[in-house]
């Protein structure tokens, strides 16, 4: 039924209405001259029917000797609407662009994904492949898939197998990352265990070599607290690669200084260029000329995407900041500010894994800068390996 009526679309037909006359001879009329007559209708002498333009031609003939008038209610069908628009020429072309770009499109790839990498960036991998030819934008016909997994396996290091699938416009990278063994520490290297910091010792946990400083007892940087040489039951030395936790009482004292003379960026112009990005096409949509001074060059991607598929269908936009370097003198608020900042940086990076006992802290400010300083008691792993020198003994045979 479907098809028959979109047969009747594209062909076009008529609904028509006859009134007058003989109804019956009108009907058997159009049988005996095989007009095809659908949908028929009768009230009274009236009858209301559908019919193609051809058989309308032919069916004045029939009326004419049945008595009957006939008139058009409406035209139906894509040879109407042709000539009805025959002036807008726009829309037809439009029509069939639509479907050339619509057929066009539909052969590209428009999204290709890595899954499966833990340790290797998705970005390494992609551009791998990019330069092996799979990318956005790409024919799907020219993909050989078993072919460019192979190659893969050979140009990237560290994979243990690859597969890229095809499923429509998009393309899946599926990889798995060779399993890495651990490797134990063998170098046995005779070692020390020296202080890293100066403190008093609290606690010593010393799993080889021979204890040298006591708990309680306070030690300089790079005191020796647990030596690697061990003396035998007969009396002989052997040497080791000392292993111990030495946990110690510290102070450690940070500071961080602001002065009120600043040299400082001030930003004077900022400029964008635009460009349209369309699969593996990007052109510019404004021109600048060259950029003089010191700038800084940002850029900012804005693509469409299909709920988390990147398409490669977007504007890239290539900012320029104009600066220059000017000399400021800061206020008291701007100076406390600034050193306060610099001041916590300083301690996220020095007591990341530090426990932190009680600090005692002091702001100097006058109007030339400001200046904190704190001093931390702190209880924390002093320990630090060191090389042993061990120089062997020289033989003399009389």
């Amino acid at each position: 039924m479907f098809w028959e009526r979109l047969l009747r679309f594209l062909k076009g037909y008529v609904e028509f209405r006859a009134v007058g006359g003989f109804p019956e001879r009108f009907i058997n009329l159009c049988a005996a001259n095989r007009i095809s007559v659908q949908e028929i209708k009768m009230f009274g002498d009236t009858i209301l029917g559908v019919c193609g333009i051809k058989d309308y031609a032919r069916i004045r003939m029939v009326a004419k000797k049945s008595g009957m008038k006939v008139r058009i209610l409406k035209k139906t069908g894509l040879p109407f609407f042709v000539r009805k628009n025959r002036m807008r020429s726009g829309i037809i072309v439009g029509f069939f662009l639509s479907v050339l770009i619509t057929s066009f499109l539909s052969g590209r790839i428009w999204v290709v994904n890595v899954s499966g990498n833990e340790k290797m960036p998705a970005e390494e991998i992609l551009s791998c492949f990019e330069d092996m030819g799979i990318k956005t934008g790409m024919k799907k016909s020219s993909i050989n898939p078993k072919e460019k997994a192979f190659e893969a396996l050979g140009k990237i290091g560290g994979l243990m197998w690859c597969a890229v699938n095809v499923d429509g416009c998009k393309i899946g990278i599926e990889v798995k990352e060779q399993i890495e063994k651990e490797v134990e520490d063998k170098e046995e290297t005779p070692s020390n265990i020296i202080a890293s910091k100066s403190g008093q010792i609290k606690v010593i946990e010393c799993f080889i070599g021979t204890p040298v400083s006591e708990s309680g007892s306070a030690v300089e940087k790079g005191d020796i607290i647990v030596s690697g040489a061990v003396i035998n039951k007969d009396e002989s030395v052997s040497f080791y690669k000392a292993k111990a936790n030495v946990i110690a009482k510290t102070k450690n004292t940070v500071s961080a200084s602001v002065s009120s003379a600043q040299q400082m960026r001030v930003y004077t112009k900022i400029r964008n260029r635009y460009f349209i990005d369309f699969f593996s096409l990007h052109f510019p949509v404004n021109f600048l000329m060259g950029q003089k001074g010191k700038y800084n060059f940002s850029v900012d991607e804005n693509f469409m995407s299909a709920g988390k598929n990147k398409l490669p269908v977007g504007i890239t936009t290539e900012r320029y900041s104009s600066y220059e370097n000017r000399n400021i003198k800061l206020d008291k608020a701007c100076m406390k500010l600034m050193c306060a900042e610099a001041y916590f940086r300083k301690i996220d990076e020095d007591f990341d894994e530090i426990q932190t006992d009680s600090v005692t802290s002091e702001i100097t400010e006058n109007e030339n800068g400001v200046c904190i300083t704190s001093v931390f008691e702190c209880t924390e792993n002093i320990a630090k390996l060191q090389k042993m020198d061990i120089v062997p003994e020289t033989v003399h045979n009389e």
